[in-house]
């Protein structure tokens, strides 16, 4: 294989790395999306959970201070019964103290009870808004996976790249093509063209041997300032 055709082929492999990057690079972009999307579906339902928590523990606490409050009632009642049997000054102060007492009672448990009745509201709607937002987070979700981002088309843009990459490599000889991913890896492109004297990768001018060598004849350099491989073209 000479020169011309094994810069031809570098060619081509530069390319579908350049294409490569930018499939990678959506579909990262893609993943980061949906996986973003997902954190904050979790964080929604979790706060949904708590609020549904909370709900089930003020209800308890609501069904509790009504109960009281009936049976607070009850005992009022037997207390004025009480204060209507007194036969004394001393069981009438006695009986209206009780009676006093119970009506207090009764009235921070009904209190207690409407506190919790409007807290159960408030979880309730809390509730039903972050229903909503799970919703709404879900249909992104799809949009995400299926529609814009389309990340199974990606992930098989991907494997075609990687198909015609693996082929090209076989016809490139082996110290070109790991040298070629040696810089690759160290400076995310291993290709650079010549034109008018100057790398036009890292922009830097070459010393006029070296771009006279790579006018007069196909040669495979490399660029004294990028290390990357140069060629050149009319």
């Amino acid at each position: 294989m000479n020169v011309q055709e094994t810069i031809a082929l570098l060619e081509e492999l530069h390319s579908i790395d350049a294409e490569l990057g930018k499939a990678r690079k959506s579909l990262e972009s893609g993943r980061a999306a949906v996986a973003e999307l997902l954190s904050e579906k979790a964080g929604y339902e979790v706060r949904k959970k708590a609020a549904a928590d909370e709900a089930a523990i003020v209800q308890k606490s609501q069904r509790d201070a009504q109960s009281e409050v009936r049976s607070t009632h009850g005992q009022i009642d037997g207390s004025r019964e009480k204060l209507s049997r007194a036969r004394n000054e001393k069981e009438v102060l006695a009986a209206e103290r009780e009676l006093e007492e119970l009506r207090r009672i009764a009235r921070d448990r009904e209190r207690d009870a409407e506190r919790a009745d409007l807290r159960v509201k408030e979880l309730a709607a809390e509730e039903a808004k972050l229903d909503g937002q799970i919703g709404d987070v879900g249909a992104r979700i799809s949009a995400a996976s299926e529609g814009g981002a389309d990340l199974g088309g990606l992930e098989a843009e991907i494997a075609s790249h990687d198909a015609r990459r693996a082929t090209l490599a076989t016809k490139i000889p082996v110290a070109v093509f790991r040298k070629y991913d040696a810089i690759k890896a160290k400076r995310g492109t291993a290709l650079a063209h010549v034109k008018d004297g100057h790398c036009l990768t890292c922009n830097i001018g070459l010393p006029p041997a070296l771009f006279h060598k790579l006018r007069r004849e196909p040669s495979l350099e490399t660029c004294p300032n990028c290390q990357r491989f140069l060629y050149f073209k009319a």
